[in-house]
C-alpha cells in the first residue's frame, strides 16, 4: 500500500509542477504582450506628435513669409536652414534628417528618425523635383517593439 501511495504522491507533485510551469509561462507571455502593446501605442503617439509638430510649420522655406504659386519657386533644399533645435524649425523640410530620443520612464528610450521628401501627389511616389506635396516619414525604435514602427503623412501646399 505504501508503495502505491508514494507513486500517487509523486505523480501528483509532477502534475502540480507541470501546471505551475504552464501558468508561469502564460503569465510571462501575457506580460510581454502587454508591454509590447503599450510600446506600440506609445511609439505611435510619439511619432504622431512629431508629424503634428512638423505640420504646424510652413510648407517650405520660401513659403514662410511669402505665397508661392509656381513649383519652380519652391526650395530645392530639404534640410534645416541653420536651425539647431526643432523649436527653431520654421518649415516642414527642416525635420528632414532629424534624430531624436524620447526617454519615457516605464518603457525607456524611443529613438525617432525623420525623413521628408517631395512626392508625386497622385501616386505618392518619391519625386526628385519639387512638387506641392511632401511626405513625412517617422521611424520609431524601442526595445519593447518587435519591429520599428513607421508613420507617414503627406503635407500639401
Amino acid at each position: 500500500m505504501a508503495g502505491n501511495q508514494t507513486i500517487l504522491v509523486l505523480g501528483g507533485i509532477i502534475l502540480f509542477s507541470y501546471l505551475i510551469l504552464n501558468f508561469n509561462n502564460a503569465s510571462i507571455t501575457q506580460l510581454n504582450l502587454s508591454l509590447e502593446n503599450e510600446a506600440i501605442i506609445t511609439a505611435t503617439a510619439v511619432g504622431q506628435s512629431i508629424i503634428d509638430e512638423a505640420q504646424s510649420r510652413a510648407f517650405d522655406e520660401n513659403t514662410v513669409s511669402n505665397f508661392v504659386d509656381k513649383v519652380a519657386d519652391l526650395s530645392l533644399s530639404l534640410k534645416s536652414d541653420n536651425e539647431v533645435n526643432s523649436t527653431d524649425y520654421d518649415d516642414v523640410d527642416d525635420y528632414n534628417g532629424m534624430k531624436r530620443t524620447e526617454t519615457l520612464g516605464r518603457l525607456g528610450n524611443f529613438d525617432l528618425e525623420v525623413e521628408v521628401y517631395y512626392v508625386n501627389k497622385s501616386t505618392l511616389a518619391k519625386s526628385f523635383a519639387p512638387t506641392f506635396s511632401k511626405r513625412i516619414d517617422v521611424k520609431i525604435k524601442n526595445n519593447y517593439l518587435p519591429n520599428e514602427i513607421k508613420l507617414s503623412h503627406v503635407v500639401s501646399y
